[in-house]
């Protein structure tokens, strides 16, 4: 098999344009931010730019154009991520935080090219390409585009190609399924209670403040304040990245000073608490189970320890409606990142309809949860399937 090195598998490898923004009659700039999981373009979100004429011409992507990212990135991110631009019935940009690499199509199939790159990346290869300035990261794409590609001949390629095409449509079904999982309790609680904001007017149920519902002796509080540096074997602390779909992923979860944290007692997790990000991304909820019974939580949750008078499911689910989501934004106040402070989160007004039905909900929220919970596990399962795939299809180390 023939390696070459991956300019030459190229007829063209620029650097993207930016410009002033132009709802009206600017031109669309695909940015990092419109890379979708699965390597192919989502057109939510568009920018739209002042671009001159010539550039227009000259930066208008075709199908099969490859999307590299050689700016932007974080410390858990690193740049090198790939894109396909499988086409769309508008013309597009792209900008200058990306490459466009287009590749060769007597040579390698683009699709071929798009997964062998991906792999790179997926292996974390990348990451010896770039480096670190003014804040965001950068790839060096001179030294990128050195980058060693095994090609085999296109039939071959088209082999791989259907293989891996067919292998991602299971992720993408899985995805799929996982949305539609998450979409159901929302639905029920509709069907249900009725339209939330027709409940928080006051129709077929009393209004209480959620602060009235906390059980006695305790408080709907914020965590630590300054956790320190990460501690080993320390007491876990959930942030708000920790708050994934309903409950608390312990997979990154920080652990801290014992002494720090046992300064914060009224905030220590039984386990049995409503959990609400209140800084930066404001009102996504959480559930607290046995699992996390003793962590503490960081000064940008909010912990709500729900008396028995109102059912936690119910009201977590009340909380995530659209409704009390545009009340949390419109009450956030902004001094560096969007703050919601606990006065705001207790005087939130929740309807309270008979406890029979908030129980018979939650019964079925709690199987509903599950299966979201299958779901999420069957799609980090496809995706491992997928990766193996690939280190199957192109070497375990990317060579």
């Amino acid at each position: 098999m023939a390696v070459h090195p991956l300019k030459s598998l190229l007829s063209l490898a620029d650097s993207g344009v930016w410009g002033e923004e132009d709802n009206a009659n600017g031109m669309s700039v695909l940015r990092s931010t419109n890379f979708r999981a699965d390597g192919h373009i989502s057109f939510e979100n568009l920018a739209f730019r002042s671009i001159e004429p010539a550039k227009r011409k000259q930066k208008v992507l075709a199908v099969g154009d490859i999307l590299l990212e050689k700016s932007g990135g974080g410390p858990k991110q690193p740049v090198g991520r790939v894109c396909l631009f499988g086409g769309d019935d508008r013309p597009h940009a792209f900008g200058n935080f990306l490459a466009r690499l287009r590749p060769k199509s007597e040579l390698v199939e683009p699709e071929y090219l798009f997964y062998r790159l991906w792999q790179f990346h997926a292996i974390g290869l990348t990451t010896s390409y770039q480096k670190q300035t003014s804040g965001i990261r950068n790839l060096e794409t001179k030294r990128y585009l050195e980058l060693p590609i095994d090609v085999p001949d296109l039939m071959e390629q088209r082999r791989v190609v259907d293989l891996l095409s067919r292998a991602e449509n299971i992720v993408r079904l899985r995805r799929e399924a996982e949305t539609r999982a998450k979409e159901i309790i929302p639905a029920l609680f509709v069907d249900m209670f009725g339209d939330p904001g027709k409940l928080a007017n006051g129709e077929d149920a009393r209004l209480v403040p959620l602060s009235s519902l906390v059980r006695d002796g305790d408080g709907i509080n914020y965590g630590v304040v300054q956790p320190g540096t990460e501690t080993e074997g320390g007491i876990p602390l959930v942030r708000v990245g920790d708050l994934r779909d309903g409950l608390v992923d312990h997979r990154d979860l920080k652990r801290i000073d014992p002494a720090i944290e046992a300064d914060y007692k009224r905030s220590r997790l039984r386990g049995d608490e409503i959990l609400v990000s209140c800084v930066g991304s404001i009102g996504t909820i959480a559930l607290a189970d046995p699992s996390v019974g003793g962590f503490n939580i960081a000064r940008a949750v909010a912990r709500i320890p729900l008396s028995g008078s109102a059912d936690r499911h119910y009201v977590a689910a009340y909380l995530e409606t659209g409704h009390v989501q545009r009340y949390f934004a419109g009450e956030a106040r902004t001094v560096s990142q969007p703050t919601l402070n606990i006065k705001q989160l207790g005087e939130t007004l929740v309807p309270l309809p008979d406890l029979v039905r908030q129980r018979r909900f939650a019964a079925l929220g709690k199987r509903l949860l599950e299966l979201c919970r299958r779901e999420k596990l069957a799609v980090r399962g496809a995706e491992s399937a997928f990766q193996s795939l690939l280190s199957r299809v192109f070497g375990i180390n990317g060579q």
